[in-house]
């Protein structure tokens, strides 16, 4: 993610790097040795998420505050948008079999959590790999080329994305949601 002049990126076990250019990265110490997954920043405020429930929060990128979410269940991208952080568990369906719980906060420092479900899909459950937040909308993508979007974090919506294959990542900018699978060649 970039924010307040600083590229900060994050990984396995913990493992923070920070950049101001883009090509030389320093690293720095989160205080976990939770596999971060997803970082976003907002309100002048960088936010981690990983496994475990594990949130950790910086206002510079150098020294990282543990956060208590609430859950111990993994938590998987993390966006802000609406004037709040979110992040999710990795499981979404109808409400039949798994209610993904969503974490939101003003401050990245006081988490809220609610049950999510999408009364669009279906009973089989949904793995969520990503959320991102763009043109007043929530976008969460999956597996088997799930696409769900929200204009509230909470009740969620199936979208047609026209792949079978999953969806890893997605994003926002210049007026447009990008998601990708998760391989490809020449």
């Amino acid at each position: 993610t970039y924010g307040n002049s600083t590229y900060v990126a994050v990984g396995q076990s913990g493992k923070i790097l920070t950049s101001s250019d883009g090509t030389s990265w320093d690293n720095r110490s989160s205080g976990t040795t939770s596999n971060l997954i997803g970082i976003t920043y907002g309100n002048s405020t960088y936010v981690a998420v990983g496994s475990s429930g594990k949130i950790i929060t910086s206002s510079d990128g150098t020294s990282w505050d543990n956060r208590s979410s609430g859950t111990t269940s993994s938590l998987i991208g993390v966006t802000y948008g609406n004037s709040k952080f979110l992040t999710m568990t990795g499981s979404m369906d109808n409400g039949t079999n798994s209610i993904a719980t969503v974490l939101t906060s003003s401050n990245g420092t006081s988490w809220t959590s609610s049950s999510a479900t999408c009364s669009t899909c279906d009973n089989n459950t949904v793995s969520i790999n990503d959320v991102t937040y763009g043109n007043s909308t929530f976008v969460a993508v999956g597996q088997s080329g799930r696409i769900l979007t929200s204009s509230n974090g909470t009740s969620w919506t199936t979208r047609t994305s026209g792949t079978t294959s999953n969806l890893v990542g997605v994003t926002y900018g210049n007026s447009k949601f990008l998601t990708m699978t998760s391989s490809m060649d020449n």
